[in-house]
């Protein structure tokens, strides 16, 4: 990203730096610097501490100044190639079309674990315990008991490799939707 131009800063005001997918892609289209939410104001619950956690160990990467935590260079890395370029929302199905964008950027051998980062802690985010209801259902935006995602917890960090059997599923399904928004911009383009 650097290589291209690209200015990552740790947003210093409390709170996200963008509040939707499209403020993100509007300053960087602006030539903006890409702000990313520091790793040090929040990962995971609140209190959440694991020395163990290589993303929250020192990277040899550089953002304003200082050795960025590698969380903080996964945070831009996955905001630039994944919601900027993809032009994806901040959503589930925004998420999980980012996740797979991200096994095409990264070597096989770290599937497990991208997987996990990233399909694994936004499912618990959009279908975790705080939000279902006692029949399994989930409630809707307008809904008396609808969460807000700004008011919802992160899950409990997490350091493990999917199974294979897993990635496999995901690449297969992320294909299925590929080439389903393929024949649908086919189909838009002959109206």
């Amino acid at each position: 990203m650097t290589d291209m131009g690209i200015k990552v800063r740790l947003y210093p005001h409390p709170g996200q730096p963008y509040g939707t997918s499209r403020e993100l892609c509007d300053a960087l289209d602006a030539g903006e610097d890409l702000y990313v939410y520091p790793t040090e104001h929040g990962h995971g619950p609140a209190g959440y501490e694991d020395p163990d956690n290589p993303l929250l160990l020192r990277s040899g990467v550089e953002i304003d100044g200082a050795r960025a935590l590698h969380n903080d260079v996964l945070r831009a890395t996955h905001d630039y190639f994944g919601h900027y370029l993809a032009r994806a929302p901040f959503n589930l199905r925004g998420e999980l079309a980012v996740a797979y964008a991200h096994l095409g950027m990264f070597s096989p051998e770290v599937h497990g674990a991208v997987l996990n980062e990233f399909v694994g802690q936004i499912s618990w985010f959009y279908y975790g315990p705080h939000i279902l209801r006692a029949d399994g259902s989930v409630p809707r935006c307008g809904d008396d008991d609808w969460i807000p995602p700004s008011e919802r917890p992160f899950a409990d960090q997490k350091v493990n490799l999917m199974p294979s059997e897993w990635v496999a599923e995901f690449l297969e399904w992320g294909r299925a939707q590929s080439a389903a928004h393929d024949v649908v911009e086919r189909c838009e383009e002959l109206v």
